[in-house]
């Protein structure tokens, strides 16, 4: 019984492997329909260079694309981004996919918008449908920057 239950164990893991569930290699940006939520991770670096020099540009073109920013781990002695996770969505041809915009702000960026006020910064960001989505930490515990996405109109 217990050899059943093994190979039970290996055909689930040989089941998920072969789907695309899990994205974290160089994929190309753009795919055919899919019917699994994809799942992709970039480093500031790529996301610059695809950007041209910029991770906003980069974040947007995947945004462009339908991918939802979902966390972004931190550099904790200086706040800086390490890693973004981004998903998309299944999708048919029949169900256009959301595109989305992204911004990302640090503290100092927020307080300007609300004239020297953090939380005015923020409720100025709302106004403009802007949905904080993720933020990066450093090692005081600090926030280092703040990632908004919005639909794009």
């Amino acid at each position: 019984m217990w050899q059943f239950r093994w190979m039970i164990a290996v055909a689930g893991v040989v089941l998920l492997a072969g789907t695309s569930l899990c994205q974290t290699g160089a994929a190309p940006l753009g795919s055919p329909t899919n019917k699994t939520v994809e799942h992709v991770r970039r480093d500031e670096e790529t996301l610059r260079k695809l950007g041209g020099d910029s991770i906003d540009a980069g974040l947007n073109k995947y945004g462009e694309l339908g991918y939802e920013l979902m966390l972004v781990t931190s550099i904790q002695e200086t706040g800086a981004a390490g890693f973004h996770y981004l998903k998309r969505q299944p999708w048919t041809a029949a169900t256009p996919r959301p595109v989305f915009e992204y911004k990302r702000l640090d503290s100092g960026q927020i307080e300007k918008l609300g004239g020297d006020n953090f939380d005015a910064g923020l409720a100025s960001l709302e106004k403009e449908n802007w949905e904080l989505v993720a933020l990066t930490t450093n090692i005081k515990g600090g926030a280092g920057f703040h990632y908004f996405k919005r639909t794009k109109k």
